[in-house]
């Protein structure tokens, strides 16, 4: 800013606003009913959450007023999901981005120690483990393989304990 000379002059502060819009799929086909979550930061910093919308029957989703930054964009539908990280310039709009949900299947395995050994691990075959969700309730229990893995076929987002017990 000049004093004195009459005018101001301020540094350019257009703040460029994108819509980022596309479809969700499962198995290549359109999915209605998703919720389709965005957050991120903006070029300038700033943190930028846009509010929650659900996929439209023919699986398209928008967002509109999206500064240019770095974003995650997220979509859930039951036990199916999808993640995609993207970056929104201000000179042009994210269209037909495509988030395909896949199924959450929860595997692991299981070792234990042997004390004849110095404590080496070993593979824990033929033993129950058990999926426990947020209420303390057991919801699916399954045997290791005799290389201690095991897996719960599809899982709904959400937050489990496994507990591994004895041997069947």
């Amino acid at each position: 800013i000049r004093r004195g000379s009459g005018t101001t002059t301020a540094p350019n502060s257009t703040l460029y606003l994108r819509t980022i819009s596309g479809t969700v799929t499962t198995n290549n086909a359109a999915t209605g009913g998703a919720t389709v979550s965005i957050v991120g930061t903006t070029a300038l910093g700033t943190s930028f959450t846009a509010a929650d919308v659900t996929s439209a029957s023919d699986g398209t989703y928008s967002f509109t007023g999206v500064p240019a930054g770095t974003y995650k964009l997220h979509a859930v539908k039951g036990s199916l999901r999808a993640d995609l990280t993207l970056s929104v310039t201000r000179t042009a709009d994210r269209t037909k981005i495509t988030l395909p949900l896949i199924t959450q299947n929860l595997v692991g395995t299981v070792t234990v120690l042997q004390p004849s050994t110095g404590g080496t691990p070993a593979y824990a075959g033929n033993v129950i483990v058990a999926l426990v969700g947020s209420n303390s309730k057991t919801l699916a229990t399954t045997l290791t393989n005799a290389d201690g893995s095991y897996g719960f076929g599809v899982v709904p987002a959400g937050s489990y304990v496994i507990v591994a017990g004895t041997s069947a």
